[in-house]
């Protein structure tokens, strides 16, 4: 956890400089990260993979409160500073990789946290989406995507997102949280987001992800054989019927 000041001082003094392209931009409230990680109510025995560590903003807290951590970071500068800043914290390995480029196969069991940027909200979803024995999932997004995540079938915000998240996750809003609690201080605001994951038929998973990825379902319908289930987020979807 730091303050703006305190990083403000880490930057400077490993001449860091933050782009937009990598999405960076920290929580710089120490009570706002303390109060995030209480919401997500791990136990001391939870390991969790963090998405975008940064400099260690949720990372320390979450050390604190569960058995393990690995820490991803993209930024190899960063990455290095994050290795100094949680050395004193045995459960934590700090690995510098892209997050679109994990095996979660091999976190089975796990949770996930972190803020994650716009631009790879998606495709982070899709490979989380994919691995079904990752436990709870807890997620920074803008509004606008958390508004997606959670839309309802018929509104303006409802889409591919919003089928992809629905039909694996129970979504829940947490907490919101204003984008003057960040340094630099993004355009938007932030929403917090919980993923539970629930239990789905493997055919009708497979009609959400085509959905999800802008295939026409009844194209594929003939394919299988039945879908067990139709979930509220696929709206008016007709059901396969048996060829």
């Amino acid at each position: 956890m730091h303050t703006k000041t305190e990083l403000l001082e880490l930057l400077q003094t490993h001449h860091i400089r933050l782009t937009k392209r990598l999405g960076q931009s920290y929580l710089v409230n120490p009570q706002t990260t303390a109060r995030l990680v209480e919401l997500c109510q791990f136990s001391a025995t939870d390991r969790v993979v963090e998405i975008g560590a940064g400099l260690g903003a949720l990372t320390v807290p979450l050390a604190q409160a569960v058995r393990q951590v690995v820490a991803l970071e993209v930024d190899e500068q960063v990455t290095e500073v994050l290795r100094t800043r949680v050395a004193a914290y045995p459960g934590v390995e700090v690995q510098c990789q892209d997050v679109l480029t994990v095996d979660w196969a091999r976190y089975a069991g796990w949770k996930v946290a972190g803020m994650i940027p716009y631009h790879i909200t998606s495709p982070i979803l899709v490979a989380l989406s994919e691995m079904k024995k990752l436990g709870g999932i807890w997620l920074g997004v803008q509004r606008e995507v958390a508004q997606r995540l959670a839309a309802s079938p018929g509104t303006k915000a409802y889409g591919r997102l919003t089928v992809l998240a629905q039909y694996r996750w129970n979504v829940s809003v947490l907490a919101t949280i204003s984008r003057q609690q960040f340094f630099p201080i993004p355009k938007v605001e932030l929403w917090h987001h919980t993923l539970h994951v629930q239990r789905v038929v493997e055919v009708g998973y497979y009609l959400a992800c085509l959905v999800a990825c802008g295939k026409n379902v009844l194209d594929y319908s003939k394919e299988c054989t039945q879908v067990a289930v139709v979930p509220p987020c696929l709206g008016g979807l007709p059901r396969a019927r048996r060829a």
